[in-house]
């Protein structure tokens, strides 16, 4: 039959022992102040938990668990301020740590237990193990994804019309080169008939063409330019509303402020370390004081009235009763200071966290800024070249009317000799190898029109695809909320009625995850919040609430130990129950009870002195 091997050093109160747990529950017995919670740290330690309460005076902790065909030692050396842990441990997914450290180990400091006996939100807590929130943002990602998809689509929405308008003119322009050059065609051959041949009139001509092609171009030029400026004038007008919304997100977060609190808070905490140190230093000098052997010799007085000790401090006698309050009174202290301490930690994460948003915001800004001179320039530099085309096409155009006027002049003079035959090709020759130019524009647009189509037709499809992811990870997340309340609340039910606790008929969670209890008052049964209970009552809670956790995660399956303490909150005969109810869940269940508790089981035990 495998049993467990414990080997403990300077952890706690613990200096130096040795453990052995068989299979089942093992019942870790003692008065007080002896050392079962230090056990029980250890094994946690053990498991895989970063913290470690270090024996005072020690440099290194350490402890060796082995089961089966595995064993691990983990230690924790004085490194500076702080401690340099070993990674090897019996856990290595940190996310079932976390599991473990949540609902396996159930012990007074545990973060659920502690949250239900203030009355804090406990929703967190519960769902962490299922990660809603990685949920909620995946399908926040992908609305947002969506939305951009549709703004999208909705530029497109009048594609498919304009491409039919340049297919239609496309066809028309093509149809129409066929006539022309059929009519080329003929001109041609009557003009080898009857043109006479006029060198100036053809020089003339020639010129014509070329400054008609080149106001073309000029046009083509002018046309792409205007086209240009408008879909940068979009795209300004785009990122004006970008930078904007951007703005408005940086102005959101003061970095000042943000700053100033994290000084503060690190400020606060490292007051608060160097007051725990201290408060440490002489709640070990006070203890040492009382528990020595050899308190004879440091000051101790025995036979006077109330045993007076000696102050290592000033020297002064004192009764031994002052030094035992002021013991107690430090340590009311160091538990609050260190409260306050796990309290703090997480804002400063949480400030470094703004801050670092703030800063991205502000990036952000800057990156749309930049965009926005760019286009700036970009559209002045567009307008200054269509100022440009504009002069040069008035140019040609005043050069145009001059040999227009002076081909009527060439041609009014020899009026009665010739025919218009070869302005008439001329022209067709033109308006050929316009529309050619058209035809070829034309089919680059639809081109372009056809794949932004395309594009449009798979961005159409996406937005499909995200509406079902979105649909799917709303379902999950219903889901898995309401399964988890559902089952947290029937093994609650067990629970509850296992422990027949005679004022509390019912703990339930809500769908906003509250609890709310059921109780008998004046012989009726009435739901309350968990805030009106006494603090014996909410401990009771916080500690049901994370044996049911247990159940409902089957953390058995991750680890072989349930670890239970601080059972002060139940009687004798529920703290029975209670460790019956969990005898047969859990491979190993270590539980701390009192000696008058222990006797009236049978269970293996040890001994804690």
């Amino acid at each position: 039959m495998s049993k467990i091997e414990l080997d403990i050093q300077n952890i706690g109160g613990i200096s130096d022992a040795s453990f052995s747990f068989g299979p089942g529950t093992t019942l870790v017995v003692g008065r007080n102040a002896s050392n079962k919670t230090s056990l029980l740290r250890s094994v946690q330690f053990a498991l895989g938990a970063d913290e470690v309460p270090v024996r005072s005076g020690a440099d290194l902790a350490s402890v060796r668990l082995s089961l089966d065909d595995t064993e691990i030692q983990r230690q924790a050396r004085r490194n500076g301020a702080g401690y340099e842990i070993s990674d090897d441990s019996w856990l290595s997914d940190p996310d079932d740590t976390d599991l473990v450290n949540q609902f396996a180990c159930l012990l007074g400091t545990n973060p659920l237990r502690s949250a239900v006996e203030k009355g804090e939100d406990v929703e967190s807590l519960l769902k962490e193990p299922i990660d809603i929130e990685a949920l909620e943002s995946e399908r926040s990602e992908k609305m947002s994804r969506k939305r951009d998809l549709r703004r999208d689509v909705e530029r497109l929405d009048d594609i498919d019309e304009r491409l039919a308008d340049h297919t239609d003119e496309l066809a028309e322009t093509r149809e129409r080169i066929e006539t022309l050059d059929s009519e080329l065609d003929d001109l041609y051959a009557e003009q080898n008939d009857t043109e006479t041949d006029d060198e100036r009139l053809e020089e003339l001509r020639e010129q014509r063409t070329d400054l008609r092609t080149e106001r073309e171009n000029y046009r083509d030029q002018i046309d792409e330019l205007e086209e240009t400026i408008d879909r940068l004038t979009d795209r300004r007008s785009t990122v004006e509303s970008d930078l904007e919304t951007a703005r408005e997100h940086a102005d959101s977060h003061d970095i000042e402020r943000l700053k100033q609190e994290r000084e503060s808070v690190r400020e606060e905490l490292t007051e608060i370390t160097e007051r725990i140190d201290i408060l440490q230093s002489v709640l070990s000098a006070n203890r040492e004081l009382l528990d020595s052997e050899y308190a004879g010799s440091l000051g101790y007085e025995p036979g006077l009235v109330d045993d007076e000790l000696s102050c290592w401090a000033c020297g002064n006698p004192a009764p031994r009763s002052d030094f035992e309050d002021t013991v107690d009174e430090l340590q009311e202290v160091l538990k609050q200071d260190k409260q306050r301490k796990r309290e703090r930690e997480p804002e400063l994460s949480d400030i470094e966290n703004d801050i670092e948003a703030a800063t991205d915001a502000r990036r952000r800004v800057q990156k749309l800024e930049s965009d926005l001179t760019d286009i700036d320039q970009q559209l002045q530099q567009r307008r200054d070249s269509l100022e440009q085309k504009r002069t040069e096409l008035e140019r040609i155009e005043a050069e145009l009317d001059d040999i227009a006027d002076e081909i009527e002049t060439h041609e009014s003079e020899r009026a009665e000799s010739r025919s218009d035959l070869a302005t008439e090709i001329e022209e067709t020759r033109l308006e050929l190898q316009t529309l050619r130019r058209d035809a070829e524009r034309l089919e680059e647009t639809i081109e372009d029109l056809e794949s932004k189509r395309d594009e449009r037709e798979r961005k159409r499809a996406e937005i499909e695809q995200l509406s079902a992811d979105i649909r799917s990870l709303t379902d999950r997340i219903e889901n898995q909320e309401q399964e988890l309340r559902d089952v947290f609340n029937e093994t609650m039910d067990d629970l509850i009625d296992a422990l027949d606790f005679e004022r509390i008929e019912r703990v339930r969670l809500t769908g906003n995850f509250d609890i709310v209890i059921a109780r008998e008052v004046d012989g009726v049964v009435r739901e309350d919040s968990i805030e009106h209970l006494a603090e014996s009552e909410r401990a009771v809670i916080g500690l049901v609430l994370g044996l049911a956790g247990f159940l409902v995660y089957d953390v058995d399956e991750v680890s072989p130990l349930l670890l239970v303490d601080s059972l002060g909150a139940f009687d004798a005969s529920r703290t029975e129950r209670l460790i019956e109810y969990f005898t047969d869940t859990t491979r190993f269940l270590l539980a701390a009870v009192h000696p008058e508790v222990a006797a009236r089981m049978d269970y293996e035990t040890v001994s804690m002195t």
